[in-house]
């Protein structure tokens, strides 16, 4: 699922969800084989991926990031030490280790973590912020609420319930993954901040003439 979107403005340039279909065999019409075929395929290509809730991964790292910045959970140099390819936090983790697929000699501080997608920095970053900071912070972008777009749209969840379940799902969020589930629209809403000033825009698909919050 891809969504492109003018950070300034929030306008919808294009949505895409693949795999798809020819929408052209609808207009012109088709064999009931044909449409057996497109219905029957695992794949899925009816179903519109723009409208659903995916696990983020990388892409989510910023987010966490801004997240532990804005609330002074850490600062941007702060450097968390070298951990290797995998780490836990201590033996209550029991056998579950987080794992990153490389290594680096520079300081383990945000900007390294970004640019070397260090799962591990992020695992202790979403630790440091703390589960009832980083709930409330994801709450207030937007996160267990519906998206106001003329299709609907699956709301993003950060867990299964109200809160985290665990020390390791927090962990694992921090790095967009346990169970986390981010859509696709409402995320490129979400790195609209980041030129901003700090701002999320309202994404728009229909322009409206002589409005100054076109819907």
């Amino acid at each position: 699922a891809t969504v492109v979107a003018n950070p300034k403005t929030g306008e919808i340039l294009a949505m895409c969800s693949t795999p798809t279909y020819d929408p052209n065999n609808f207009v012109l019409g088709m064999t009931n084989e044909k449409w057996q075929s497109i219905t029957g395929d695992q794949r899925e290509p009816l179903y519109n991926r723009c409208t659903g809730a995916w696990v983020p991964g990388s892409s989510f790292k910023p987010v966490i990031g801004a997240i532990a910045l804005t609330t002074n959970s850490v600062t941007s140099d702060e450097d968390f030490g070298p951990s290797g390819k995998r780490w836990q936090k201590d033996t209550t983790w029991g056998t579950y280790n987080v794992t990153t697929v490389k290594t680096y000699s520079g300081p383990a501080n945000l900007r390294n973590g970004l640019i070397y997608s260090d799962n591990i920095y992020f695992a202790k970053l979403a630790l440091k912020i703390g589960k009832d900071t980083l709930k409330n912070e994801l709450n207030k972008i937007g996160f267990n609420k519906g998206i106001e777009f003329p299709q609907p749209m699956t709301s993003s969840k950060f867990s299964g319930g109200e809160t985290f379940e665990s020390e390791v799902q927090l962990a694992d969020t921090g790095y967009g993954q346990g169970k986390v589930l981010t859509n696709p629209l409402h995320l490129a809403a979400i790195y609209t901040a980041f030129v901003n000033d700090g701002n999320m825009i309202k994404p728009y698909i229909e322009y409206k003439e002589n409005t100054d919050n076109p819907e």
